[in-house]
């Protein structure tokens, strides 16, 4: 059996029916057992989240993998951070004893400021509390000594991404894009999934899960907005940090206009990783999507 955790996050809602789909028996740890149990008929779904030691005992029964995606994205909140992602993870493993494998959905957030490109030796630097948080989590799983493969995720982006529906609300307002030479490496929901069903059944260690190529920042902005329909228009890119200071968007604006450059060559090599989805398609199908379900995400 599987156990899945931060099943009815974005991840989740794209992994977990897969998995079911697939023939895998599988369980979901969930602070809201009616939403999961709506969401995944076919899973078996236990009541509770990882800062519960009890709630995690009963839910590792008989589970044999381990899929752990649930955490906190903030960039502000250090007590929370820690507390979800840091405690959390050390709670998760403490149970994790006789499982064959866990597969952890860290994120290229451990890296910080990337200068030229990121790859499988690397030495983590990062530059604020997720990535940090993220980092010593990553640490916990690798030193347990439980067979482990730790997915350093880029920024993930397609129907439904909580991440860019900030972004796109943004951009939305008719807010300027930035004036930037900087390089993106993102990937779709549907390859971040294919790369942690890999993970499930080969390698260990790091892996960088991303797109194959970065692209122009600029690309992708310009992109989003005619989607949206709106006029495209660039300011030098402090113009845009301050007015997203105010607006309590300064960390996320500035995460996206760092140069990210990623190597995945350890992952196509191991995992057999290929990313295949269209950018510019999916930006179009991300759109209409948010244009659609605004004001109507609902809990992610």
């Amino acid at each position: 059996m599987i156990l899945v955790t931060g099943s009815t996050g974005f991840i989740g809602r794209n992994l977990t029916p897969r998995l079911i789909a697939s023939g895998e028996e599988v369980r979901v740890l969930a602070h809201n057992p009616a939403l999961a149990g709506k969401l995944f008929p076919g899973a078996a779904v236990a009541e509770g989240d990882l800062l519960d030691r009890g709630s995690i005992k009963a839910a590792m029964k008989g589970v044999s993998r381990v899929i752990h995606l649930a955490g906190l994205i903030d960039y502000k909140d250090r007590k929370r951070l820690f507390e979800t992602n840091y405690q959390g993870t050390k709670n998760l493993l403490e149970f994790c004893g006789g499982v064959d494998k866990i597969v952890f959905s860290s994120s290229v957030a451990v890296f910080g400021k990337v200068e030229g490109k990121a790859g499988d030796r690397t030495v983590p630097h990062p530059d604020e509390p997720y990535g940090e948080s993220k980092m010593m989590a990553e640490k916990l799983v690798t030193d347990s000594g439980i067979k482990s493969a730790v997915l350093r995720l880029a920024p993930i982006y397609g129907e439904g991404s909580p991440w860019f529906g900030h972004f796109l609300k943004m951009l939305s307002w008719g807010i300027p894009c930035p004036r930037t030479e900087s390089m993106v490496q993102l990937v779709h929901i549907s390859d971040a999934v294919r790369g942690i069903e890999l993970a499930m059944k080969r390698g260990s260690g790091r892996f960088i899960i991303a797109d194959e190529k970065p692209v122009r920042l600029m690309h992708v902005t310009e992109k989003l907005v005619g989607f949206l329909g709106r006029r495209y228009w660039t300011v030098p890119k402090w113009m845009i940090e301050l007015p997203a200071g105010l607006l309590g968007m300064g960390s996320l604006v500035s995460l996206l206009m760092e140069n990210r450059v990623y190597d995945i060559s350890r992952s196509k090599k191991v995992l057999g990783f290929r990313p295949a989805a269209d950018m510019d398609l999916e930006l179009k199908r991300m759109v209409e999507w948010y244009l659609a379900h605004r004001g109507s995400e609902g809990e992610h």
